[in-house]
């Protein structure tokens, strides 16, 4: 008898069921596994992959939010963990400031990162204006953002003590177009007893001319 040819040639039936392929099932579901990035895998603050701690100086502003934006790409990040997230790579006050803010408290990226630009030093004014200005809604997000958000002020409270806080010459100024801006299309116009939202208040109440707190 012909002993190699009475060896049975190996084929695949030799092979467990679930050998070979479960094999390379394993590798592609491990390799998938590598390959997927979420919430869990951010990079920890400060270091070479994170983005630079942002500090609220107006002209890295850009530059953090196309980082973290990658970032943010980069792991599939929904809206609300934006939000949630982009504090761990700021200072701690800027981090309490964004906490104050709507877009943060509504889980808004979009609307977050609108408010952000808002902040960019504008060439009309000068930079003690500005200054004036930014310090004033910056450290008022800071420490009311954070009673509104524990409960401890209502909506209507946090605009109404935001208002009050500017100078009276200010309000003068921007009152009318405020509510012009507030009472389109409302019958009546907008209500004399409710406050105006904090982010119109905002938008009309930046500098024009010198202005001091």
């Amino acid at each position: 008898m012909d002993l190699e040819s009475s060896r049975a040639s190996p084929t695949m039936d030799h092979y467990p069921a679930d050998g070979l392929g479960s094999f390379s099932l394993d590798m592609q579901s491990n390799t998938s596994t590598r390959n997927h990035h979420s919430v869990l895998d951010l990079p920890n603050p400060g270091t070479r992959t994170a983005p630079r701690t942002f500090r609220g100086r107006p002209n890295t502003l850009k530059l953090f939010l196309r980082q973290f934006e990658k970032l943010a790409a980069l792991h599939s990040l929904s809206s609300e963990e934006k939000c949630k997230n982009v504090g761990d790579y700021c200072s701690q006050r800027v981090q309490e400031t964004i906490e104050g803010f709507g877009g943060y408290r509504a889980k808004n990226w979009t609307d977050l990162a609108k408010i952000c630009h808002d902040y960019q030093t504008e060439k009309s004014r000068t930079m003690n204006d500005i200054k004036a200005w930014k310090a004033y809604v910056q450290d008022y997000y800071r420490v009311a953002g954070s009673l509104l958000n524990n409960g401890k002020l209502t909506t209507d409270e946090f605009a109404t003590q935001f208002w009050i806080g500017i100078p009276r010459r200010v309000r003068d100024r921007v009152e009318i177009p405020i509510r012009t801006e507030l009472g389109k299309g409302k019958v009546g116009g907008h209500p004399m007893s409710k406050p105006f939202p904090v982010e119109t208040s905002t938008k009309h109440g930046r500098p024009t001319a010198p202005w001091s707190l």
